[in-house]
Formats: structure tokens, C-alpha cells, sequence
């Protein structure tokens, strides 16, 4: 639904104006008007947090690139490169572009929050939660800009009100790597608590014997783990290695 003035000249058909759609609104002086779609870079865009289903989480941007195809259903924000999106009430920070249909709400970018980012093609934003078959997991050391812990390719569902993230393994154990510490390990799921700055790394029960290949020392060889081996990267440290079926990663220590 489209509120305010609209002109049709020889530059097209514009508007300035807002545009309702599912539970966004969308604020911008210069709306251009195509036959499929509409096109607008918006001086503000909001969505408003819907809690009951189908759920939506806050979210709020400037200076954002909209192109809405009301035959499709769908509405793509993106931000500029001197602007994100900010969500969950301030909680998180997002880059990228979010693609709005009346019962979903999915990103195709970067979360920043409490310390971590989360890269994906595909997370869905719900009310409380941010939800991702196939996600990069980074987090970052408390007294510094460096990554104190690194992994790809899991399964990510972070929840804001418990505070906490549960991430799963897409293989056969994802390789975690805490580039302050020099290890790497290989772990098949990790439970981050957001105000406790900890990890709980865990393998998985059923594949406790199974073989992971390569190492750090010969890449082409086969580890057969009782639990997950932690490997050091430190060139000083000659592939110092433990193995450990459960290790929590407390960043305040």
C-alpha cells in the first residue's frame, strides 16, 4: 500500500512517499514505479516486531536500497555500504540484503552481535531467533579485534532471549580453529552462552570412533578419535595434541 503524493512525467512514474507491506513500512522521496516491480532508495526502513506466527523480530535501517515485486510477494532490502540494519532491539547488526514475504523473513549476509559474526546465504529471523541450515561462525576475543574462535559449514539457531547459540556440524566435524590459542579441533556441535563468554564443545556419541581425515602434520592421513583431538598450530609447539570427548572454551581466562 502506497500513502502520498504520486507524479507521472517523462522521468516515470514516482512517488514520495510510504509504502505498508506485511508488517514493514518504508520511507522514501523518490519511489520509481515499474509495471512488475518498485524501486526506491528509503530514508528509513522498519519492520515491526510481530510475536505471534508468522513472527517478525525489529529491525531498522536508513539509506536503504528497496526493490519490492508485489507479483512475487516479496520486498529486498539492502544496505549501503555506511549504514546496517539494526535488529532484536539493538541486539544484533546486520549487512546484507533481507528478502520480506508476508510469512517469512530471511538475510543474506552478516550478524554482528555480542562479539560474534554469523555469515550466511540463507538465515531466517524470527521473533527471538536467527535460524541457519548452512552458516560461518566467528567470535571474537574480549580485549581485542582478533577471532579467538573460528568454524564453518554448521547449523546455527541463536536464540536472544535465552541468550544463547546451539550450532551443529554439516559433516564429520566441522574444524574449529582459536587462532589466539594456535589449536584447531574437530568438534561435531558447541553451545556458545552469550553473557557467560563460554563454549561448551562436544562430539558427537554416535561418531566418537569415527575417522576424520588429515591432520595438522599429514594431511592425507586417517585420525581415529576417541572423543575429538586438539592439535597445536604453533609451529614452536611440534603438533602438541590431546584428545578430549567434551572441552569448554571460557574466553575470560
Amino acid at each position: 500500500v502506497f500513502k502520498n503524493q504520486i507524479k507521472l512525467s517523462n522521468q516515470g512514474l514516482r512517488g514520495d512517499g510510504t509504502v505498508d507491506y506485511v508488517t514493514s513500512t518504508t520511507k522514501s522521496d523518490n519511489f520509481i514505479f515499474y509495471p512488475d516491480s518498485t524501486n526506491a532508495i528509503a530514508q528509513n526502513f522498519d519492520i515491526k516486531e510481530q510475536k505471534t506466527p508468522p513472527q517478525f523480530p525489529p529491525v531498522s535501517g536508513e539509506h536503504v536500497k528497496i526493490h519490492w515485486m508485489p507479483q512475487l510477494d516479496v520486498m529486498n532490502a539492502t544496505n549501503k555500504k555506511d549504514s546496517v540494519f539494526q535488529c532484536f532491539n539493538g541486539q544484533s547488526t546486520f549487512s546484507g540484503t533481507f528478502s520480506l514475504m508476508p510469512k517469512t523473513l530471511t538475510g543474506n549476509g552478516e550478524a554482528v552481535f555480542s562479539g560474534a559474526i554469523l555469515t550466511a546465504v540463507k538465515t531466517s529471523f524470527l521473533n527471538h531467533e536467527m535460524i541457519s541450515d548452512t552458516a560461518d561462525f566467528k567470535l571474537k576475543a574480549l580485549d581485542s579485534a582478533n577471532i579467538a574462535f573460528s568454524t564453518k559449514n554448521v547449523n546455527a539457531h541463536v536464540d536472544f532471549d535465552k541468550r544463547m547459540g546451539d550450532f551443529k556440524s554439516n559433516g564429520k566435524g566441522s574444524v574449529v580453529e582459536f587462532p589466539v590459542n594456535q589449536y584447531i579441533c574437530y568438534m561435531d556441535k558447541f553451545k556458545w552462552m552469550m553473557d557467560k563468554n563460554s563454549i561448551e564443545l562436544s562430539a558427537d556419541k554416535s561418531k566418537a570412533n569415527a575417522k576424520f581425515s588429515g591432520d595438522a602434520a599429514n594431511p592425507n592421513s586417517d585420525i581415529n578419535l576417541a572423543g575429538s583431538e586438539f592439535i597445536s598450530v604453533n609451529p614452536k609447539q611440534d603438533s602438541l595434541r590431546f584428545k578430549a570427548p567434551a572441552a569448554i572454551f571460557n574466553m575470560r581466562k
